[in-house]
């Protein structure tokens, strides 16, 4: 009889596969029009598949980091001017490589005029 032949290397996990992930901008909607006299604009990002622990996501405001990363896909923006902004975010993994960037998002800000205009 011949010994038993190992076969555990052939078992490699179906999961090895990377995963690839994506995140884009959800809120506000590319090329929309936010109405808020504050100037406060609340951001949505969306991660696909899945937002892992350990995840987090860094927001660019008009090309500049808005905050320190975070673990949350929602921020608030205050006092934004009136006009055209970008918006991207960027998602690092919990050893902090980048993952994924969002296409670059526009919103239009519009707030009522002191002085009674547009």
């Amino acid at each position: 009889t011949m010994p038993a032949t190992d076969t555990s290397i052939l078992d490699s996990a179906p999961s090895a596969m990377p995963v690839k992930f994506n995140v884009s901008i959800s809120s506000p909607a590319n090329e929309a029009t936010v109405r808020e006299n504050t100037g406060s604009v609340y951001v949505t990002a969306r991660i696909s598949p899945r937002f892992e622990n350990g995840f987090k996501v860094q927001l660019l405001f008009d090309g500049s980091a808005h905050g320190a990363p975070s673990n949350s896909t929602t921020f608030a923006l205050r006092e934004v001017e009136r006009g055209e902004h970008t918006l991207q975010a960027k998602l690092y993994d919990a050893n902090n490589k980048l993952v994924s960037v969002s296409p670059v998002s526009t919103f239009f800000m519009h707030r009522t005029s002191i002085y009674g205009g547009n």
